[in-house]
């Protein structure tokens, strides 16, 4: 029987140099724009700053698909997406505190931080400890997606605010009345501890090794 052909796009290579880098970086780059335009406080601010979040947005799924599609997956590529992609959410969830009309409390944007540093810390001390590196889930793609889905709808809100009177502002006014901001964070903070506690279930061999050779110690 004929041998069948390895799958080389799946495997991880060395160096930097690569479409999906540069657009890592790219959203990187965005995201103190983002920041400026949000609190600059000039006309339309927050429509831009939506534009600018929704493109850094878009960058973060072209470069998961160029990287895979091509086989151009990087061990550095995937450290700074993981990266880009914390980064971006939390300025934005930070920012959405700060705006009293949307009602959104710090214990659940503490929440979703709380869990990506969480992580962060245990990934990078199994890493060091043991050289195995634990896998990701559905789950924490479905919590990434969510987050993001749930700050472009808020920022949109934000934006339509911009345009008093009408139709939007009484449109803004019956979603702020109903929460939906809050609503949405929550659902994001939930989503985050599911992907948790998924994420140790799944990767219960890599940290038993952590734990047993840190009693060693």
């Amino acid at each position: 029987m004929p041998k069948k052909k390895k799958n080389k796009n799946r495997a991880v290579k060395r160096g930097f140099h690569t479409l999906p880098n540069y657009l890592t970086v790219l959203r990187i780059a965005l995201i103190p724009v983002f920041v400026w335009l949000f609190v600059s406080g000039t006309p339309h601010a927050r429509l831009a700053a939506t534009l600018v979040f929704f493109t850094a947005s878009l960058t973060d799924f072209l470069d998961g698909w160029i990287a895979r599609r091509w086989g151009l997956v990087t061990e550095i590529g995937i450290f700074l997406d993981q990266f880009a992609d914390k980064l971006l959410v939390w300025s934005a969830l930070v920012l959405l505190l700060f705006v009293p009309s949307l009602h959104i409390h710090w214990f659940w944007v503490g929440v979703i931080l709380f869990r990506d540093l969480f992580i962060t810390a245990v990934r990078a001390a199994v890493k060091k400890a043991t050289g195995r590196q634990m896998v990701t889930s559905i789950w924490g793609k479905v919590k990434a997606a969510v987050q993001m889905a749930a700050v472009i709808i808020i920022l949109v809100l934000l934006s339509l605010a911009e345009f008093p009177g009408g139709g939007p502002g009484r449109f803004l006014d019956a979603v702020l009345a109903w929460r939906v901001p809050m609503i949405l964070i929550i659902l994001s903070a939930v989503l985050a501890l599911v992907s948790l506690a998924r994420y140790l279930v799944d990767n219960r061999p890599a940290l038993s090794e952590f734990l047993k050779r840190s009693r060693r110690q």
